[in-house]
C-alpha cells in the first residue's frame, strides 16, 4: 500500500534508498527488518510529521466546510471523527 507518508518519503530520501524501496514494493519483498527501516527513514526525512500536518489542513478545511450546516448529530460526529483521527496518537 502506498501511503502519504511513503509517498513524500520517496520524493525526498536519497536515489539509493528511492530504489530500494520501490524494488522492495514491486517484488512484494517487505520483510519486518525492512519496514523497521522504512519507518527509520520516514522519521529522518520528516515523512511522518508531514503526513500529520497534511491531515490537520484537511481537518481544517474540513471543518469550515460543515460551517454553513446546522448543527446536528451528524456534524457533530464528523467532526469529533476528524478530530480524533490526527490527535489520536498524541
Amino acid at each position: 500500500m502506498i501511503t502519504i507518508p511513503l509517498l513524500h518519503l520517496l520524493q525526498t530520501c536519497s536515489s539509493q534508498d528511492n530504489q530500494w524501496i520501490t524494488e522492495k514494493i514491486l517484488a512484494h519483498a517487505i520483510e519486518d527488518e525492512d519496514v523497521t527501516k522504512i519507518i527509520q527513514l520516514m522519521q529522518k526525512q520528516g515523512s511522518l510529521a508531514y503526513s500529520t500536518a497534511r491531515a490537520r489542513e484537511f481537518v481544517e478545511a474540513a471543518a469550515l466546510d460543515l460551517e454553513p450546516f446546522s448543527a446536528c448529530t451528524a456534524k457533530r460526529s464528523l467532526s469529533i471523527t476528524a478530530c480524533y483521527m490526527v490527535n489520536r496518537d498524541q
